[in-house]
């Protein structure tokens, strides 16, 4: 599983790899989380969530919701998990704190 930050325009987001173990992780709560009737609107400039990206299916995970793509459908849920906590630490850890600040 791959990570991006996605938040700069006009040069590459920030990247990273997920052991499998810990990808295994997030998509067994990914799959357990509750649906969500509304997504939020994802903004053209700045912060605009974390994308995770594993085989086919591609998740955006962005104000306490989780967008699922894939298979030419599209889900999406509340994020009741705590995974988008857990990539703004790890996005600290990686020496983002100022990217992901205040969101």
């Amino acid at each position: 599983m791959e990570v991006e930050l996605d938040a700069f325009s006009g040069r590459p987001n920030p990247r990273w790899k997920v052991p499998p173990q810990r990808a295994a992780e997030y998509l067994k709560k990914i799959d357990s989380l509750p649906v969500a009737s509304d997504a939020p609107h994802i903004p053209d400039l700045g912060f605009r969530g974390f994308i995770l990206k594993s085989g086919e299916r591609s998740m955006r995970v962005f104000r306490e919701r989780i967008i699922v793509e894939g298979g030419g459908s599209q889900r999406i849920y509340r994020d009741t998990g705590g995974i988008q906590a857990e990539l703004m630490a790890e996005a600290r850890k990686r020496g983002f704190e100022s990217v992901v600040a205040g969101n």
